[in-house]
C-alpha cells in the first residue's frame, strides 16, 4: 500500500497544500455508488513507517484477477501488456490500432500496439476501462525503477536497497540487422514494432542501395568537384597572416600525429610547402577523455566577408513533415569532409604541426561561411 504524495516532497509543496486545504470549500458529498476506499491497520503489517511504496492491488479484469496491478498517481493512461492479454485468453484481433505515443520518465518514447476495452471489477464494482496495450513489460519496469529513484534521491529510507543502473532507452525498441551479405559486421538498426512488410521493405531497400554507405573515412569518395566545391571569398585587401607555430604538450602532440595520420590516410589533407596563410591547431580534452582537435582559422574568417544566405527556419520544417506516416533522419558520416575544397583555396586552409605543414583537400570545420 501507499503511493505518490499528492503536495510533493520539498517543505514549500506541503505548506502550500496546507494552506489550500486550510481554505478550500467543504468536499462535495458522494454519490451512494462509489463506495470509499480504505485502509485497515492490518494492510500496513510489515511495512516500515514512514513509507511511499508503490500501491499494488488485485482486480478482476475479464474473467481473471490479475494480480500485483500498480496504482501510479502520475500516470495519465491505463496500460496492459500483451502478454497478460495471452494469458487471460483475450483474442487480440479485438485490439484497436492506435499510433498513440507515450513517454516515460525517463525520456523514452513508444508506439502502443492498440488500445481495447475490457470490464474491471473491484469489491463488488465494475466498470469498463479503455487500457493502451504494451508489448514490452521490461520498459515499464525500468520506468518503476526511474520513479522509485528520483523519489529516494530527496526522501530518506530506512531499508537497504540494491543499487540502482542507469536507465537507458530499451534496446528491444530497434533492431540490429545486417544490410551487407559480404560483410555481417555492416549493420543498420531498424525499428521493431513496424509491421513485418514494412520492415523486409525497408531491409531490402538498404541492402539494394548499401554502397552509398560509408564504414570509414577510406569510403568517402566524396561529392565529385564538377558538381560542386567550396570556395573562400578572401576579401583581396587583407594581407595574409601565417602564425607563428605553437609548442604542444606530449599528449596533444600524441592526438594531432593521430589525427593527421588519419586525414592523410583518406586523403582529406596534403602535405603543403610555403604557404601564405597558416594556422595552429587548437587541441581540447572532450568529455569522454578523447581530443577533439581543430584548426584556428581566426584571422582567415576575418578576411572572409559574411555569408547572409538565410537558412530554412526549423520551425517551418517540422511544419512540413505534417501529414507523412513516416519521418527518416539520415546523418552523412564526416558530411564536411564530403565537399572538397576549391583547389585555388586549398593553400588558404593551411596548418602546421610539429612535422611540418598541410592543408585541407575536402571543406574543414571552423570555417566562417562553411
Amino acid at each position: 500500500m501507499g503511493g505518490s504524495p499528492p503536495c510533493g516532497n520539498s517543505v514549500r509543496s506541503v505548506k502550500d497544500y496546507r494552506r489550500q486545504v486550510a481554505t478550500s470549500q467543504s468536499w462535495p458529498t458522494r454519490s451512494p455508488s462509489h463506495p470509499p476506499i480504505t485502509f485497515s491497520p492490518d494492510d500496513s503489517a510489515g511495512i516500515h513507517i514512514p513509507h511511499n511504496d508503490p500501491l499494488l492491488v488485485v482486480l478482476g479484469i475479464g474473467e481473471y484477477d490479475v494480480t500485483k496491478v500498480l496504482i501510479d498517481t502520475w500516470s495519465s493512461v491505463d496500460l496492459i501488456f500483451r502478454g497478460t492479454l495471452q494469458k487471460m485468453g483475450v483474442d487480440l484481433d479485438d485490439i484497436n490500432a492506435s499510433s498513440r505515443t507515450l513517454t516515460g520518465l525517463n525520456g523514452s518514447s513508444e508506439t502502443i500496439l492498440g488500445t481495447i476495452r475490457l470490464p474491471v471489477r473491484a469489491c463488488g464494482v465494475t466498470r469498463m476501462v479503455n487500457f493502451a496495450v504494451r508489448g514490452d513489460q521490461k520498459a515499464a519496469r525500468e520506468l518503476l525503477i526511474a520513479t522509485v529513484k528520483l523519489q529516494r534521491s530527496s526522501l530518506p529510507v530506512n531499508s537497504v536497497s540494491p543499487l540502482i543502473s542507469k536507465v537507458c532507452p530499451q534496446k528491444d525498441e530497434v533492431l540490429e540487422m545486417p544490410i551487407d551479405d559480404i560483410d555481417p559486421s555492416r549493420t543498420a538498426r531498424i525499428g521493431a514494432y513496424l509491421s513485418e512488410d514494412m520492415h523486409q521493405s525497408i531491409l531490402d531497400f538498404l541492402k539494394k542501395n548499401v554502397s552509398t554507405f560509408a564504414w570509414s573515412m577510406a569510403d568517402m569518395k566524396g561529392i565529385d568537384p564538377a558538381i560542386t566545391t567550396h570556395e573562400l571569398n578572401v576579401d583581396p585587401t587583407f594581407k595574409p597572416i601565417r602564425q607563428k607555430r605553437r609548442k604542444l604538450g606530449p599528449n596533444m602532440s600524441k592526438a594531432v600525429n593521430e589525427e593527421v595520420e588519419r586525414l592523410l590516410g583518406a586523403g582529406s589533407i596534403a602535405e603543403l610547402r610555403y604557404p601564405e596563410w597558416l594556422a595552429n591547431l587548437v587541441v581540447v580534452k572532450k568529455k569522454n577523455g578523447k581530443w577533439r582537435v581543430c584548426v584556428d582559422f581566426t584571422d582567415l574568417n576575418k578576411a572572409c566577408p559574411k555569408d547572409s544566405y538565410s537558412l530554412p527556419n526549423i520551425d517551418r520544417l517540422v511544419e512540413s513533415t505534417a501529414g507523412n506516416e513516416m519521418l527518416t533522419f539520415m546523418d552523412a558520416y564526416f558530411g564536411y569532409n564530403q565537399t572538397m575544397t576549391h583547389p585555388d583555396d586549398r593553400e588558404k586552409t593551411a596548418f602546421i604541426i610539429d612535422r611540418g605543414t598541410y592543408c585541407y583537400k575536402v571543406m574543414p570545420f571552423g570555417l566562417k561561411n562553411a
